[in-house]
């Protein structure tokens, strides 16, 4: 979905953000064999747009977003994009791979960034304000409630997937969403984004609820070495359980209508 302007930087949006990378969609291609790579994009919004949506791909997965400037789209962003492609790729094709503390932080703001474009494909679901973009162009850091961690997928079938829900933390402010959690697949590699202004200030950075058998958590990042995958690889017959492992305020996420009426 397009806006007027740079939601990174205010200013004027020339290019189509592609979502992933072409790049990413180069590994997911050469994953698959020859003539069988025809994909289906799925969005999934909780309720939060008008219908979930699948479409077929042909051999490229992506989403596109009019919403980002030339200068961050070939600047910052891309830079940023060239640093996480070594350390995304053996993940991606499901290959074991250690992150030290630095990688975390580098996937952590990827993640972060990723998730702020990808609002934008429904402008409905947007959650993060222009602070917090402003901030992340200029430092490169994802919000201090932001957290992010890594799960895996035993197949790589579907190649990429990406689902957003939102909640309200108080519904005494007319169900106005103020958290979120996406989850964005890319082959082996599942990327979990949580978070949000309403998300518990309390919530320490060693809370024990992000760490679970199925996901590593990168954002906080861990000062030693952490190794992916984690021990145990998602539960794909049930992502919402994924989800509300850390998130259960899923259940909370309120009809497109209903916010639509309260904004």
């Amino acid at each position: 979905m397009g806006t007027r302007v740079c939601i990174f930087c205010g200013g004027a949006p020339r290019t189509r953000e592609h979502v992933p990378p072409r790049w990413a969609l180069d590994v997911l291609a050469a994953m698959e064999p020859p003539g069988d790579q025809g994909w289906e994009a799925v969005y999934e919004a909780g309720g939060l747009v008008e219908s979930d949506r699948s479409y077929p791909m042909g051999g490229r997965p992506e989403v596109v977003v009019n919403a980002v400037c030339g200068t961050c789209n070939s600047g910052w962003m891309a830079e940023m994009e060239g640093r996480v492609r070594t350390i995304l790729t053996p993940m991606i094709q499901g290959r074991q791979t250690p992150i030290a503390q630095e990688q975390q932080i580098e996937i952590a703001c990827w993640a972060s960034k990723t998730a702020m474009v990808l609002e934008f494909h429904e402008r409905d679901t947007v959650i993060g304000t222009v602070e917090e973009r402003a901030r992340m162009a200029s430092l490169r850091i994802p919000p201090d409630h932001h957290r992010v961690r890594l799960a895996a997928r035993p197949t790589n079938e579907g190649g990429f997937r990406y689902t957003t829900l939102v909640a309200a933390s108080d519904t005494r402010r007319g169900d106005v969403p103020d958290m979120f959690s996406s989850v964005i697949v890319l082959g082996h590699l599942a990327v979990h984004i949580w978070g949000g202004p309403g998300y518990p200030a309390a919530s320490a950075l060693t809370d024990v609820s992000t760490s679970t058998p199925t996901a590593v958590i990168i954002w906080p990042p861990t000062p030693r070495v952490v190794v992916w995958p984690p021990p145990e690889p998602m539960d794909e017959s049930s992502p919402r359980a994924f989800v509300e492992e850390i998130f259960p305020w899923v259940s909370d996420s309120p009809e497109l209508a209903d916010w639509r009426d309260g904004r």
